[in-house]
């Protein structure tokens, strides 16, 4: 059955109960609830909708039966409040073109679901209840309105029942001239579980005001913070990965992917990366401008410690260890049996091979308070600095060569 673009099926007339259309539908016009529900119901079906399925005043249930059926929506599933939209059986896809909005329900606990397109909470504002999981993938976007404080009444929130995979973007606009404040949280997504991050950010620009993303286990909010600024990049920087919302390098093309147990909170300028100390980690792809040979270099970071367990903490490194005794690289990490906090490279075959250490006893650091650390290898020199004070200088013998092709920042 197909209703053509300029095509309508609804429920008007013939009392309330629920209507089925059997067979397998392609939808380009509209289908919509008016006085009773309906039911799409059709065995090995491949449905598509191109155009409106409204649960508007009764709810919609798409019953998959048979071998592979299948729905594919590459137009608007939109669900009232107080109304359901169900799939059940084979598997529901919100295309790369479709949009998934209103202030309703949609029940997906019985299909494979996935979102390659948008979901829209809210109809300007509202809450989108999720029954089941909500896998996002990276082309897919979550589009966010903030008119208040209130969610449901003020902002839009997407609640899912089930796990989270986060993908594709997050995209907050204003409505109705509201213009957020410092101090301000909305709680726009929230979850049984969560992993991965939202791959871009498209946040309103509000002066004096800098929204922010906050990742937790089961949610995301969007805050707003005070404007903090850094001081100015020095010259010759190659790559700087602030924290602030996402992986990327904000001054060169080495973006980076959060993984694992990473996320961001506030830091000592705006927000910075959290690190479980378990499997979280920042992994940036190897490049030619990462690769430093024997020349010189400098990196620095900011670093707040949860514990200082020795052996157990790496902080930065570009360094191909994975095992055994052959590996190359620079490396930041604690290692009290080579003398406490430092920065080290090395270039070992079989266990032999140089390998250098610029460190400061670990006694000297505290848990819970930030620290500035920076390592520079100046003429084969090792000098490294804590919170601007040079603690550690050593002489590499020989020259050591660190380029390798793994780089990747997993503070404890």
């Amino acid at each position: 059955l197909t209703n053509q673009a300029s095509g309508r099926i609804d429920t008007e007339g013939g009392g309330n109960n629920a209507r089925e259309i059997i067979g397998e539908i392609v939808n380009e016009g509209v289908i919509e609830t008016t006085t009773a529900g309906i039911v799409l119901r059709g065995a090995d079906a491949t449905h598509t909708n191109s155009g409106l399925i409204h649960a508007n005043v009764a709810n919609v249930t798409i019953a998959q039966t048979g071998s592979s059926p299948s729905t594919t929506s590459t137009g608007t599933v939109r669900v009232e409040s107080g109304r359901t939209v169900t799939v059940t059986g084979g598997a529901f896809t919100n295309a790369v073109a479709g949009l998934i909005e209103g202030a309703g329900t949609l029940n997906v606990s019985a299909t494979t679901f996935t979102s390659d397109g948008t979901i829209g909470p809210g109809l300007s504002p509202g809450l989108l209840s999720i029954t089941g999981a909500l896998p996002m993938s990276g082309t897919s976007a979550l589009a966010i309105e903030l008119a208040g404080v209130a969610a449901g009444s003020g902002y839009d929130r997407a609640s899912a029942s089930g796990a989270a995979t986060l993908g594709g973007a997050l995209q907050v606009d204003t409505l109705d001239g509201f213009v957020p404040v410092v101090g301000d949280t909305f709680t726009v997504a929230t979850f049984a579980s969560r992993s991965g991050f939202f791959s871009s950010l498209s946040l309103p620009t509000i002066a004096g005001v800098q929204l922010d993303t906050l990742y937790a286990a089961g949610s995301v909010e969007v805050i707003g913070r005070s404007p903090a600024a850094c001081v100015a990049p020095p010259s010759g920087l190659v790559s700087w990965w602030s924290g602030d919302r996402d992986g990327s390098d904000i001054v060169g093309s080495n973006d980076g992917t959060p993984t694992g147990g990473a996320g961001h909170q506030d830091a000592v300028v705006g927000r910075g990366f959290s690190f479980d100390g378990v499997d979280g980690e920042l992994g940036v792809a190897d490049d030619a401008s990462l690769n430093f040979g024997t020349g010189d270099f400098s990196v620095a970071f900011w670093v707040n410690f949860d514990d200082l367990s020795t052996d157990t903490n790496g902080l930065v490194d570009k360094d191909n260890f994975s095992g055994g005794t052959t590996h190359n690289g620079w490396l930041f990490n604690i290692y009290d049996g080579a003398g406490g906090i430092g920065f080290e490279t090395r270039n070992l075959v079989s266990g032999v091979g140089p390998r250098t250490h610029a460190r400061y006893a670990t006694s000297n650091f505290q848990t819970g308070q930030p620290y500035h650390i920076v390592g520079v290898r100046a003429s084969n020199v090792l000098n490294l600095y804590i919170d601007g004070v040079l603690r550690a200088s050593e002489v590499e013998l020989p020259a050591t060569d660190v380029s390798t092709t793994v780089f990747r920042r997993t503070p404890g």
